[in-house]
């Protein structure tokens, strides 16, 4: 499969998987254009995030002097679990300060959203004590899920406040260590280490 195509394979293999679901069914390409709606919503929704607020958050940091690495620019922010990339780090992977994850959603995703994100800053700040972990919000987020995200994301600011987010991580990067609200203890150990 591709973005415009399904090959002859992937199609008997999709072919299979619904007359095991519903055997002797025949599914009109509407139903299964319409079945596919929400995946291709998420996507636009993240290239939206990707190409629009991402540069929003670029001309922040850049107005505030902070000096950063794209996702593009830097191969991994190493974690507890496992080393990938945040949207942005603060100043370089190699002795970050802070990282920004940038997410426009909609309160249908916002709960998986949510748990992806907050898990990337647990294996982030668990490695480093001192990182400011911070998400720029689009989109309408439930109350429920920002509350929770609080409690892991040192700074939870709406895009149209990011100038807000840039100043917070100048001074953080300056010495304010005040800026700096969670520390997470994350550590993982063999339970039986003789082994």
């Amino acid at each position: 499969m591709s973005d415009n195509a399904v090959s002859a394979r992937a199609s008997e293999r999709l072919a299979e998987i619904l007359n095991q679901r519903q055997p002797g069914r025949a599914i009109e390409r509407s139903q299964l254009l319409q079945s596919i709606e929400p995946t291709l919503e998420g996507i636009v929704r993240d290239l939206v995030g990707r190409v629009l607020l991402e540069s929003i958050v670029a001309n922040a940091l850049d107005d505030a002097g902070v000096l950063y690495k794209r996702e593009s620019e830097y191969s991994s922010l190493s974690g507890v679990i496992y080393d990938f990339r945040a949207d942005f780090v603060i100043p370089n992977e190699d002795n970050p300060k802070a990282f920004i994850e940038v997410r426009k959603s909609s309160t249908r995703h916002a709960s998986l959203y949510a748990k992806d994100k907050m898990f990337s800053a647990i294996n982030w700040k668990g490695k480093r004590k001192d990182l400011l972990a911070v998400l720029i919000v689009d989109g309408p987020w439930t109350s429920q899920t920002l509350r929770v995200m609080t409690k892991v994301f040192d700074y939870i600011i709406k895009v149209d406040r990011v100038s807000e987010a840039a100043k917070v991580i100048a001074a953080y990067v300056q010495g304010d260590n005040s800026k700096l609200r969670w520390l997470i203890d994350f550590t993982i150990h063999p339970a039986n280490p003789k082994e």
